[in-house]
């Protein structure tokens, strides 16, 4: 999943963890206006105890074709996870991992395409891709409490980074009144009038995600981000 980074926008899971044996959830992606499946991803965790450490997520087209691949190793950090992602399809990549004080970024626009990479600083409180899953979660009851808090996204494909906040709120949409919904949203006031929300939904007691709803970390087959609904039957991470 991705969050805007405007014009770009990135994202999403952590991890369990446990030795135990490796825990692997499917969520499916619906098109927010069609309604059509977009895509089936497939997360599989591996960690120890309740420390996150590996997530790797197959991103599969409706067909059941994989078409993205993506690896998050938070062996040294629940928020920012090394990361790489990389499209099956025409080669196009990229990723970021922390160096000392900095964090090194990089992207290809596609397999034929040279590597572009940076090093840049960011400013605290920050997060790497599916670490706002780990973010929401060491922040989750000043969150419910109903504070707003602003954090800072690492864009690879910019080369950047940009701020976003998020709080608690009420869903609607919610079919159940224990479920827990978080809005992530531009820090910005004035851009936050002209875009929408991404919501994110969890499991209170497990606090587990079971629904995200925004715009995707992947994009179709012409480039351009999805925007979907995407639900993990069973919860997700």
């Amino acid at each position: 999943m991705r969050f805007p980074t405007y014009p770009l926008i990135l994202g999403l899971p952590v991890l369990l963890a446990a030795s135990t044996p490796n825990r692997t959830y499917r969520g499916e992606a619906y098109d927010l206006e069609s309604r059509q499946l977009s895509y089936v991803e497939i997360q599989e965790e591996r960690g120890v105890r309740d420390r996150p450490l590996e997530l790797h997520t197959l991103y599969l087209n409706p067909r059941g074709q994989s078409i993205v691949e993506r690896n998050l190793d938070f062996s040294r950090s629940a928020t920012r996870p090394d990361y790489a992602l990389r499209d099956l399809r025409n080669g196009y990549e990229e990723g970021a991992a922390i160096h000392g004080d900095s964090v090194r970024i990089f992207f290809r626009a596609s397999g034929k395409s040279p590597l572009r990479e940076k090093r840049i600083r960011i400013p605290e409180p920050f997060v790497i891709d599916g670490g706002f899953n780990g973010f929401l979660k060491e922040n989750w009851d000043k969150l419910v409490q109903g504070r707003r808090m602003r954090f800072y996204f690492v864009a690879p494909s910019r080369l950047d980074y940009y701020a976003f906040s998020v709080r608690g709120v009420s869903n609607p949409s919610s079919v159940k009144e224990t479920e827990q919904t978080f809005a992530i949203e531009p820090d910005n006031a004035f851009i936050r009038i002209f875009v929408k929300p991404i919501l994110v939904t969890y499991d209170p007691s497990s606090r587990r995600m079971l629904r995200y709803q925004g715009i995707s970390n992947i994009s179709d087959a012409y480039g351009k981000s999805f925007k979907v609904r995407l639900i993990y039957p069973e919860a997700g991470p």
